[in-house]
């Protein structure tokens, strides 16, 4: 997209410290709800490219108060999964370890979507 990163961190951090993270998360909502008017919205789909990137960071490891938002935004807007909600808060009883299959279905996406993700990571 030819933008400098050092200038997409700084609107980051300019919109964190703002505040104004529910608005961010409510304008990515909306944008996934007016082109999948037909799907129910859910951690892996309704945050977009966000939430993924949130979770390749390392998710509540990375920032309790990220993982916080999305617990929140998710749970005031549509159906979470306790495992999806725990997943963000790094629950110590959760497995280490998933099938392919079962790790697919408990984010609420196909098994080709989580192969492509597990391959993006190595």
């Amino acid at each position: 997209m030819g933008l400098d990163p050092a200038v997409v961190r700084a609107q980051g951090y300019a919109l964190l410290s703002s505040g104004d993270l529910t608005s961010l998360l409510d304008e990515l909502l909306a944008g996934f709800r007016k082109a999948n008017p037909d799907v129910e919205p859910a951690f892996t789909t309704a945050y977009g490219w966000f939430h993924h990137w949130f979770t390749l960071k390392g998710g509540r490891r990375f920032s309790e108060f990220l993982s916080d938002s999305f617990i929140a935004h998710g749970r005031a807007n549509f159906h979470i999964n306790g495992i999806v909600a725990a997943g963000l808060g790094d629950d110590p009883n959760l497995p280490t370890t998933y099938t392919l299959e079962k790790a697919a279905k408990e984010c609420g996406i196909s098994r080709t979507s989580m192969r492509k993700l597990g391959e993006q990571r190595g």
